[in-house]
């Protein structure tokens, strides 16, 4: 089961690498969902809320980066993903999605 899981994400990575319109429009979506953000939501204070102003500014970095160093991004994204400690670092988006759902329903 994990070889064919393995094999999809190969086949979307290359289908990706293959059509750029498709990264290019990972990459305005970014871009978008970040201003969006920074829009609603730009506080810098000394509490949980910098944690969504951090995102916005996050997606905005991706985006831009995606948009004009693409082949750089791509490269980056190959290794990280031959990495053999990649499940592992699942936990520090897991992590931040657990602080913004603390600040969202709690805070």
């Amino acid at each position: 089961m994990d070889a064919l899981k393995n094999a999809e994400v190969d086949k979307l990575w290359t289908s990706i690498k293959a059509t750029p319109a498709a990264y290019y429009l990972g990459a305005m979506l970014n871009l978008l969902i970040g201003f969006v953000i920074l829009s609603l939501y730009n506080r810098w204070s000394m509490d949980l809320a910098v944690l969504v102003t951090f995102l916005g500014y996050l997606q905005v970095i991706r985006g831009i980066l995606a948009l004009f160093c693409h082949d750089r991004m791509i490269k980056w994204s190959q290794k990280l993903i031959s990495n053999p400690n990649f499940r592992l670092m699942g936990i520090i988006p897991l992590v931040y999605g657990l602080l913004l759902f603390w600040l969202g329903f709690f805070a």
